[in-house]
């Protein structure tokens, strides 16, 4: 190897990983990628139980939660016991739209393990000891959470980005823990898992004969699918919020801004141009105000992208006395990203390092499985990520900057700092 030469900047041909369908007979959607050495597998179902879907605080976080406690084969640590003697790892995870149950395994277990998930899935079983030490739990780890300035600015954010009638929006403290009983995840449970899941994602080093057990396991849905919801996304007018904590040593500080959808023919520059400004080491926001200033140890640029609405994130936590040149800084390199045309240099390097991030995204079948559902989830083309690396090639300093103009609209931006200004 020459290391007098670097290596090439992006892939120079760019396909997703050779993937399977199946529109199973109850109508669930089934994907795999099989590859990989190792006898292992990986198994996700994705259900539209997300926190849009409850009616009361708490409901689908908890509901995913209680289901992996206990069921009414494996009672109580029984059912932990089994999955760990399998050398197996079941996890839950919920967000705004979606919850996805996740089975980890040995593909020999293979058998053993859906038994163990037809529990999970099935039948949970809904203890009124388990809920409460649960409640107790999640409500500790607020109070807990919410006494640091970041993890309030990010609440901020769901609570004043969106309207209050708005799909996303959310708000909450700790009397709202005492608001929900056991009954309520019964409820949620019955209206949102049994139903067919949205899509199943499978991968790993699978047989012929363990992938049609999956699909056989997975007839076992019901047919019917989760109804739409009516309610729509609304984003609130405000546009600074400042909550004074008085023994603050550090500010959170956060910008939100509406962002282009997945779907949008200029994302892939979009991104790259929030790349640019604050989303890795070398970015214009860390070299000025870490860097530079010596204002944090930390700031980025991100976008977050939900099912009906897209974000960008302007976040960072500064010295108390930092605070309003902190944001003054943040305005200024957002105007110079806008007036000036980035070099071909920064160009080049921020194309080079991305396209290393891009290949890390398909490396091994079971970070390509979350890609691809990622292209589902989003309702996108499967020749998606194909454009995607085409389009970072192509684009020069010009075009950057009018995409960037035309759609960083931070005349909506909700700015929020919790601390001291």
């Amino acid at each position: 190897m020459n290391r007098t030469i670097a290596p090439s900047k992006s892939p120079s041909v760019f396909h997703l990983p050779s993937f399977e369908y199946t529109k199973l007979k109850n109508n669930v959607d089934f994907y795999s990628i099989r590859s990989g050495a190792e006898p292992i597998f990986k198994l996700e179902l994705v259900l539209d139980a997300g926190s849009k879907y409850q009616d009361k605080l708490f409901q689908s976080n908890l509901t995913s939660k209680i289901i992996k406690e206990s069921t009414q084969k494996y009672k109580g640590d029984k059912l932990a016991e089994a999955i760990d003697f399998f050398g197996a790892h079941l996890i839950t995870q919920t967000d705004k739209d979606y919850t996805s149950i996740t089975l980890y395994g040995l593909t020999e277990h293979l058998e053993d393990l859906l038994n163990v998930l037809e529990q999970v899935y099935f039948y949970p079983e809904f203890d009124a000891k388990r809920f409460e030490y649960l409640l107790q739990t999640e409500r500790a780890s607020y109070l807990m959470n919410s006494q640091k300035n970041s993890y309030r600015a990010a609440q901020l954010t769901y609570e004043c980005f969106f309207d209050s009638k708005s799909l996303y929006h959310s708000k909450f403290d700790e009397h709202d823990f005492s608001k929900l009983h056991l009954d309520d995840l019964l409820e949620f449970h019955k209206k949102q898992y049994n139903y067919a899941p949205k899509a199943v994602f499978v991968s790993g080093n699978l047989s012929d004969k363990a992938l049609n057990r999956i699909q056989e396991f997975c007839l076992s849905f019901n047919q019917k699918s989760v109804s739409p919801l009516k309610k729509n996304v609304l984003l609130s007018k405000q546009q600074e919020i400042f909550e004074f904590k008085e023994n603050a040593m550090q500010s959170a500080v956060r910008m939100v801004l509406p962002s282009l959808s997945k779907s949008d023919k200029d994302y892939a520059v979009f991104r790259l141009a929030i790349m640019i400004l604050g989303g890795y080491f070398g970015s214009r926001l860390m070299q000025n105000i870490r860097e530079d200033k010596g204002y944090t140890y930390g700031i980025s640029a991100y976008i977050q992208s939900l099912q009906k609405q897209s974000m960008v994130t302007i976040s960072t936590e500064v010295g108390v006395e930092y605070t309003q040149d902190t944001i003054v800084e943040i305005h200024k390199e957002i105007q110079e990203l806008k007036d000036k045309l980035v070099s071909t240099k920064e160009l080049d390097r921020v194309k080079s390092y991305f396209s290393g991030v891009f290949l890390r995204w398909f490396d091994g079948a079971f970070q390509s499985i979350d890609m691809l559902k990622a292209t589902v989830l989003s309702d996108l083309k499967f020749d998606f990520y194909e454009h995607y690396i085409e389009q970072i090639k192509q684009v020069d300093p010009k075009k950057l900057q009018d995409v960037f103009n035309q759609k960083f609209k931070d005349d909506l931006a909700l700015e929020i700092v919790v601390g001291k200004k």
